[in-house]
């Protein structure tokens, strides 16, 4: 089954961010029912109770942004420190990276 990272902000605005995640991957796997979205702001909540540090939560999304096949960047990831990161780690790793959910629906390899 195909991975597919959804890299979005959360710091800042974390209920709007954690609810726009997950609008967005609730809507590309009604599309996609065949594709696993991975939405880290869910995923991690467990690692963030258990106090683990910024950097320990950020190695383990970077190892998941090495086991997923597409990334996928949402609103405003230019502003996300965060995010920027993922997408300098799914470069490095040579991942297909999208711009939005819309560009994933209209050009991704599905």
């Amino acid at each position: 089954m195909m991975m597919v990272y959804v890299s979005n902000p959360y710091s800042g605005a974390e209920c709007l961010n954690t609810m726009c995640a997950r609008h967005m991957v609730a809507s590309l796997a009604a599309i996609f029912p065949h594709i696993y979205f991975y939405n880290p702001i869910d995923a991690m909540k467990a690692q963030g109770k258990a106090e683990l540090s910024y950097e320990s939560i950020m190695a383990q999304c970077k190892e998941v942004i090495k086991r997923s096949d597409a990334v996928i960047l949402g609103t405003d990831w230019e502003t996300s420190t965060g995010c920027r990161k993922e997408k300098e780690w799914a470069e490095e790793f040579g991942k297909p990276i999208y711009v939005s959910a819309y560009e994933f629906i209209d050009g991704g390899v599905y």
